[in-house]
């Protein structure tokens, strides 16, 4: 058989079982681990948009706006999942202590009621991985009256950023914010469709997370804590989540 798979040394605590899981129903196996695939995803775009507000210059909006599109893109099919999953995940959920509150913002977040849904389904299906040539050429039009048109721009060590695809790409997703990026209208409604995102985002983690631990539950998984002392990496407690 093929070893053991162990966690990360930094770790600290952990749920681990043997095959069984798996082997006994391996759909419902898949359907978690697609969940943890969805939730790392969130997590680290995160991450990416903490880290693009400590860029400069062009690069910064570039990276900022770039973030929150694929940020917004991934919460787009992270709420496909849930939907399409929640026979399922619900009473998982339910099994670790979800209260009645997420679980009815995350029904109206799957049916399309919360405020982020029209900018979630612009930045998965027509901005974020498609690039829509009639939604792009339709913004970029709004630039033809401009007098100048900055096309590519770089820094001394010619890390190029194509400034007009930036400009363009902000105002397909905010057609509603005008063509300037760095006026006060632009960044506010750019802030406020970025907290609508953030809020979905933080839902379908929660909820997500919610499941697994129901699921962890649910196949009896061991909870196991690493030692704190130095040159002791075994494992110092080993529970039973318990099933209930």
């Amino acid at each position: 058989m093929d070893p053991a798979m162990e966690p990360q040394a930094d770790s600290t605590i952990w749920f681990e079982t043997g095959p069984d899981p798996i082997r006994h129903d391996p759909a419902m196996a898949t359907l978690m681990v697609r969940v943890g695939m969805a939730s790392n995803a969130l997590s680290a775009q995160f991450h990416a948009g903490a880290d693009a507000r400590h860029r400069r210059g062009a690069a910064r909006t570039r990276d900022i706006l770039s973030s929150f599109v694929t940020a917004a893109a991934v919460t787009h099919e992270s709420i496909q999942l849930a939907r399409s999953g929640m026979a399922s995940l619900r009473p998982l959920a339910l099994r670790a202590g979800a209260k009645e509150e997420l679980l009815a913002r995350v029904g109206k977040l799957c049916a399309g009621k919360h405020p982020s849904a029209a900018v979630l389904d612009r930045a998965r299906n027509q901005v974020g991985f498609h690039w829509d040539e009639a939604v792009v050429g339709q913004s970029m039009l709004e630039y033809a009256r401009n007098q100048k048109i900055v096309w590519l721009e770089s820094d001394v060590s010619f890390h190029p950023v194509h400034r007009f695809a930036v400009d363009v790409l902000g105002h397909a997703l905010f057609p509603d914010a005008g063509n300037e990026l760095d006026s006060v209208i632009s960044q506010q409604t750019i802030s406020n469709a970025m907290t609508k995102v953030d809020d979905a985002m933080r839902l379908i983690i929660e909820f997500f997370t919610a499941a697994l631990y129901g699921y962890m539950r649910s196949v009896s998984a061991d909870r196991r804590e690493r030692s704190d002392r130095p040159n002791r990496p075994q494992p110092r407690q080993r529970k039973r989540v318990a099933s209930q």
